[in-house]
C-alpha cells in the first residue's frame, strides 16, 4: 500500500523528489493516455461494428438492457414493473425482422399489415396492447432516452393498461445504409376470446391508421389480421400507437393464464456491453477527471511553480476526447430515430 502511494505521489503531486514536476505530465506518459483515448475510441466503434453486424452476444443483451432501461423508467415515475412475454419477444422478432427484409419503418408495413398481426401470428391474445419502435439503433441508453423524450412514445411506456413487454432487434437496410431495427410491444393479456355456438365473430378496427405522413392506409379487416377482435384505438399518430380489444375483459387477470417470465436486471456490465456510445462517453469522462485532478494539483500545491507545458498538455488532451467525441457522434453513431 505505502508502495502505491509513493507512486501515485509522485506521479501527481509535485514536490521536491520529482522536481515538482508530476510524471503525469511527462512526455511520455502524456503519449500513452493519449494512445489510451484513442484505442477506447476505437473499441467503441468496433463495438458499434458488432451491433450492425448482429454479433450473438450483443443481439441477447440489447432486448434484455432495453428492458431493463423501460422498468427502471416506470419505477422512476411510480409504475409497476413490466415482466417479459416470451410471446411478445417473438411477436416483436417477426415485425423487426420483417421490417429489415423489406427495408421500411413503419407501424403499418408496406403490404397493410398492422402491429396486431404479429400479436395474432404468434397467439397472443391481448386486451391492450401497444408497439415503439427504433431504427439506427447504435446504444441501448440513447434509444430509452429517445423514448422517453417523445411525450408518446413515455405515454405507452408508463401506460398502467400494460402488464408486458418484449422487445427484440434485427439487422437490415435502412435509407441505403445498414442498421438495426428495433421494436418495442406492450401487452395486457386476456384469456382467449372463445365464440359460442352459432355466435358471429366480428373483426375490425374502430379507426383507420396512419402513416408517418398522415395518409390513410388500409387496413385488413379479415380474419387473416386479428381473429376474434374487435380493437378500439387508444392512441394513434405518425409517433406510436396503442389499442383495446374490446372483446376481452379487461379487469385484473389471472397471471397463471399469462406466459410472462421475470427476468433479473440486467449488470452494469451488460448494460455498457449493449451501449457503445454511453461505454465511450463513462470512459471520457474518466479520463477528463484524471486530467482535471492531475492539473489541478499540479497549479494549486505548489503554486509559486508554474509549468504552461503542462496546461498545454492538459488542453491537448482534452481537445483530442472532445475532437473524437464530435467525430463519433456525427460521423460514426446514428442518430436513432423513434416511431
Amino acid at each position: 500500500m505505502n508502495t502505491l502511494l509513493k507512486k501515485l505521489k509522485r506521479h501527481f503531486i509535485p514536490h521536491e523528489e520529482n522536481d515538482y514536476k508530476p510524471g503525469f505530465f511527462a512526455t511520455r506518459s502524456i503519449l500513452f493516455v493519449s494512445t489510451g483515448i484513442v484505442v477506447v475510441f476505437l473499441l467503441s466503434v468496433l463495438q458499434y461494428s458488432a451491433v450492425l453486424n448482429g454479433n450473438s452476444l450483443i443481439a441477447s443483451v440489447i432486448p434484455r438492457t432495453l428492458v431493463d432501461i423501460t422498468n427502471q423508467d416506470r419505477v422512476t415515475y411510480g409504475k409497476t414493473t413490466l415482466v417479459v412475454s416470451p410471446l411478445l419477444v417473438k411477436a416483436a422478432q417477426e415485425k423487426a425482422d420483417d421490417m429489415a427484409a423489406k427495408s421500411y419503418f413503419a407501424h403499418i408495413s408496406p403490404d397493410g399489415v398492422t402491429p396486431w398481426h404479429w400479436f395474432q401470428n404468434v397467439g397472443y391474445t391481448f386486451s391492450y396492447a401497444g408497439e415503439n419502435l427504433a431504427v439506427n439503433f447504435s446504444d441501448s441508453v440513447n434509444v430509452g432516452e429517445a423514448w422517453m423524450n417523445s411525450p408518446e412514445h413515455r405515454a405507452n411506456i408508463l401506460s398502467n393498461n400494460f402488464t408486458e413487454i418484449g422487445i427484440a432487434t434485427s439487422q437490415g437496410m435502412y435509407e441505403g445504409e445498414p442498421t438495426t431495427f428495433v421494436v418495442q410491444l406492450f401487452g395486457r393479456p386476456a384469456p382467449a376470446f372463445i365464440p359460442q355456438k352459432n355466435q358471429s365473430v366480428i373483426t375490425k378496427e374502430t379507426e383507420p391508421l396512419q402513416s408517418t405522413q398522415n395518409k390513410p392506409l388500409a387496413t385488413t379487416t379479415g380474419a387473416t389480421e386479428v381473429a376474434g377482435a374487435s380493437l378500439q384505438t387508444v392512441v394513434v399518430n405518425n409517433m406510436f400507437i396503442a389499442v383495446k380489444n374490446t372483446n376481452v375483459a379487461t379487469g385484473t387477470l389471472d397471471m397463471a393464464t399469462s406466459t410472462a417470465e421475470k427476468l433479473s436486471p440486467d449488470s452494469f456490465l451488460y448494460r455498457l456491453l449493449a451501449s457503445p456510445q454511453t461505454s465511450l462517453a463513462y470512459a471520457y469522462v474518466i479520463f477528463g477527471v484524471l486530467i482535471i485532478l492531475a492539473l489541478a494539483l499540479d497549479t494549486f500545491i505548489e503554486i509559486r511553480r508554474h509549468h504552461p507545458r503542462h496546461v498545454v498538455y492538459a488542453v491537448l488532451l482534452w481537445a483530442l476526447i472532445l475532437t473524437l467525441l464530435y467525430i463519433g457522434g456525427t460521423y460514426i453513431f446514428p442518430k436513432v430515430i423513434v416511431l
